[in-house]
This record gives structure tokens, sequence and C-alpha cells, in this order.
């Protein structure tokens, strides 16, 4: 949780789009949050291991599930993913001269 948290952070720093900043802050948030609900509901059940708080435990795992799938999906844009360097056709052809002078 605490590198996921950071990585958003992170993320929301370098990103110049206010609104990705936000959602990035946000994100952070509630997986943070619903990361502590389940961890209650765990020390809950290891108190008391019965039924109730093992339904607890189920229903505290849902949320954290829906913020890591949101957050996967947001920062799974293509805004924010690597993308490969390409060469242009343009600098291509700059760099055949120099390419055919280095093999002979």
């Amino acid at each position: 949780t605490s590198a996921l948290c950071n990585a958003c952070r992170l993320a929301s720093s370098k990103t110049s789009n206010p609104i990705a900043k936000r959602q990035f802050v946000q994100s952070a948030k509630e997986v943070a949050n619903t990361t502590a609900n389940l961890v209650k509901s765990i020390k809950a059940l290891d108190g008391a291991f019965n039924q109730e708080n093992r339904e607890k435990c189920r229903s505290a795992t849902g949320p954290l599930i829906e913020a890591v799938d949101n957050l996967t999906a947001f920062a799974s844009n293509p805004e924010f993913a690597s993308i490969p360097a390409q060469i242009s056709p343009e600098g291509r052809a700059a760099m055949e001269p120099i390419l055919a002078a280095a093999q002979t």
C-alpha cells in the first residue's frame, strides 16, 4: 500500500495536468483508506474468529480491489504509460550516411 501510494504521489508531481494530479492524489487516499479498513477488519477477526468478523473481512476486500482497479485503469491511460522511442523517417534518413560510414 505504501509503495502504491508513493507511486501515486510521484505520478501526481510529474504530470502537468491538474485533473490527473487530483486523480492520482485521490486514488492514493482511496487505496490508503480502504487498506486501513481492511486491516481494522483483520484485527477484529484476529481478536474474535467468528463468521461475522470473517464476513466483515470479506466485505472490506471489495472496496480495496475496486480502488486498485480504478487506479490501474486510470494509470494505464496512454497519457501516463511509457511510450517507446521511435526514430522519425527524417531522423532515419539523416542517420544513414553516418551508419554507412561506420560500416566501412
